[in-house]
């Protein structure tokens, strides 16, 4: 059976609370070639929450923030492909701005550590990039509905990412699964082939 491979995002509809990212003081790198940005975090991330629904999943920039729960049944069922680090919370608040109580214990940053190369269209033809960053230029994103991965450069991990799209969790079908079964709460996924870049 074919593998299938899916994109891991919030579930936007089910107005959970939101994260926030917080200046960071970012390493930033611009590429000679391109003038591409390449943002590099220099301490743990640094986010605020607003709204009180708590979650397991939570996407803010280009970063994965994930519950304790979410981290234990990634754990328990030997997921390959990410690593996790502390975040800092600055604070929590309600839609008019008023701090809440709000429970942020067991909250860490996913790192994705697995990779399938560089994105590609449907066809399997690879999406114009940079030959210095491989940073893929915001016109040549805009007509791209459905991507593929590289079998080949897939290095086989639960969890990945496109070198050149990175912040973007991708999952196999085990990960989809198993968190669809766990009832993981603020996940949707978009199969990669119906995933429009943007």
């Amino acid at each position: 059976m074919k593998e299938e491979f899916y994109i891991l995002e919030e579930d936007c509809e089910k107005h959970y609370a939101e994260a926030i990212y917080k200046s960071n003081n970012p390493k930033i790198e611009i590429c000679e070639l391109c003038n591409g940005r390449r943002v590099t975090l220099t301490s743990n991330l640094q986010v605020y929450f607003e709204g009180k629904k708590k979650a397991d999943y939570y996407s803010v920039t280009q970063y994965s923030i994930i519950s304790e729960n979410m981290y234990n049944i990634l754990k328990e069922n030997n997921i390959t492909g990410f690593d996790t680090s502390d975040i800092h919370v600055t604070g929590c608040y309600d839609a008019r701005g008023n701090k809440i109580d709000f429970d942020t214990n067991g909250l860490r940053e996913m790192i994705i550590l697995g990779n399938c190369g560089f994105l590609r269209k449907t066809d399997g033809n690879l999406i114009e990039k940079c030959e210095k960053c491989g940073r893929v230029k915001p016109v040549d994103k805009e007509d791209v509905i459905g991507l593929k991965i590289s079998i080949d450069e897939w290095d086989g991990s639960d969890i990945f990412q496109f070198k050149n799209f990175k912040g973007v969790p991708i999952v196999t079908q085990k990960v989809k699964d198993i968190l669809e079964k766990s009832k993981i709460k603020n996940v949707t996924f978009i199969n990669i082939k119906d995933y429009k870049l943007d």
